[in-house]
């Protein structure tokens, strides 16, 4: 049994003490602070990062208090668990022709969506939705009409804060469903035990499956290994589909001012070595154990299986955890033809099939160790899992590996920022160092 508590850190005797602690830049602390003495403000890798105004700060301790990296909050084990997803009742999988061609995968998250505006039994839903403005190109949504849903049903790879999104339903009464990434629902189920009205407003949270989050950095570096400037993209869309193109081979897509139009394919192109390689991820999602947003009332992901490895427009698996949302889903989804259901292990597999399982419930038992010993604030985690020599040598190599991959990243990208080195060296040096480190 591997017990890793937090370690103590004197921030008088750290001049790196903030650095040492993990934020996911959610906006949960500035939506609470008492003061509103916390700023969220972006790093060289376009990264929010918690910021306090000392000056204003009462030292009341909320902001760590609804922090879902350093916050426990409990969940109750249903009849039907499973270590690996956590709760369930039932799982699906299927698509929906009619938001099949415009969503990440097969449909059903956008399906299940217009189901809950269409049947009264939620009055708006909030999700992101492209934006042109070159220092925020995604933003939050909120949602009234079904049909406005289409616009709003492509994936973000793209770090956008919850402070004001949150403000806003506290502030207006109504019933919302929120699509949400694993860290942000607990994050939301931490603000509602503090919150009423957001436990009496907030009747849905759909999870996504999440393999971690990029900073704003990785659009502006495929933005400039394509020969622009950041104030040159009028448009950001992740995933859009295109013929002969299987969907795991998914893109970044970019239109200029110029109207050029380029894409950036996962499969050996620069969008997929810059996302796989998290050369501007987010530290904190290097911990994460929570693949299937286990706080979220439903989660949906990508049917990453064999039977559809040369899938074309993509297929949807979803996950359902509350009881009101089963019978729901269960009058809802028998009702499309393309949907069936399957047994919590498809879930388990695709996301396997991606490494996903591997990495965040593995992997991460020993980054917990290694980032510890490194003077890093960590969040308490216990684990019952056995490994073989072999399994505790490779996976503690491999957080090393990419602690220092990300670590060469940010050097590089500074040096970038700087005017130091162009693009054309980052991209050199970047991949002659990955090179060289997997080796080992």
């Amino acid at each position: 049994r591997l017990t890793i508590g937090n370690p103590d850190l004197d921030p008088e005797k750290s001049d790196n003490f903030i650095k040492k602690d993990f934020c996911i830049g959610c906006g949960a602390c500035k939506f609470a602070c008492p003061q509103k003495c916390v700023k969220l403000q972006e790093d060289v890798l376009g990264r929010y990062e918690m910021v306090i105004a000392k000056e204003q700060c009462l030292e009341c301790g909320i902001c760590e208090k609804v922090c879902p990296i350093y916050e426990n909050i409990l969940i109750p084990k249903q009849a039907q668990y499973n270590t690996i997803t956590g709760n369930y009742l039932n799982c699906y999988k299927g698509y929906d022709d009619r938001y099949r061609k415009t969503s990440a995968s097969g449909g059903l998250l956008t399906s299940f969506l217009y189901g809950l505006l269409k049947g009264d039994i939620v009055d708006t839903v909030v999700c992101l939705k492209e934006n042109s403005d070159s220092t925020q190109f995604y933003k939050y949504s909120f949602v009234s009409e079904p049909s406005r849903l289409i616009q709003n049903s492509k994936s973000a790879y793209y770090p956008v804060e919850m402070s004001e999104m949150i403000e806003y339903i506290l502030k207006n009464d109504a019933r919302y469903a929120i699509v949400v990434l694993p860290c942000q629902a607990k994050a939301i189920r931490i603000l509602q035990k503090r919150y009423k009205k957001l436990e009496e407003r907030i009747l849905v949270l759909a999870g996504l499956v999440c393999g971690g989050m990029p900073g704003k950095g990785l659009v502006e570096y495929i933005s400039n290994f394509y020969g622009h400037s950041l104030d040159e993209v009028k448009r950001i869309t992740f995933r859009e589909k295109e013929k002969n193109v299987t969907n795991s081979n998914y893109s970044i897509k970019l239109q200029f001012t110029n109207n050029e139009v380029i894409r950036s394919h996962f499969r050996q192109e620069e969008f997929g070595f810059a996302y796989l390689n998290k050369l501007f991820h987010y530290k904190a999602c290097n911990l994460c154990n929570d693949i299937f947003a286990e706080y979220a009332d439903i989660v949906f992901m990508d049917a990453w299986l064999q039977e559809h490895r040369y899938d074309e427009l993509g297929t949807s698996i979803c996950i359902v955890r509350n009881e009101n949302i089963a019978e729901f889903t269960n009058n809802y989804f028998t009702q499309i033809e393309n949907v069936k259901v399957v047994t919590i292990d498809s879930a388990i597999q695709a996301q396997s099939n991606v490494g996903l399982v591997l990495r965040k419930k593995k992997q991460n038992i020993f980054k917990y160790k290694f980032y510890a010993s490194k003077g890093f604030r960590i969040p308490y985690s216990i684990s019952n899992m056995q490994f073989s020599l072999k399994e505790i040598t490779k996976f503690s190599i491999r957080g090393r590996q990419e602690y220092a991959i990300q670590n060469y990243a940010e050097k590089q990208w500074v040096l970038f920022k700087q005017k130091k080195i162009s693009i054309e060296d980052f991209y050199k040096k970047m991949h002659r160092y990955v090179k060289w480190i997997k080796i080992i």
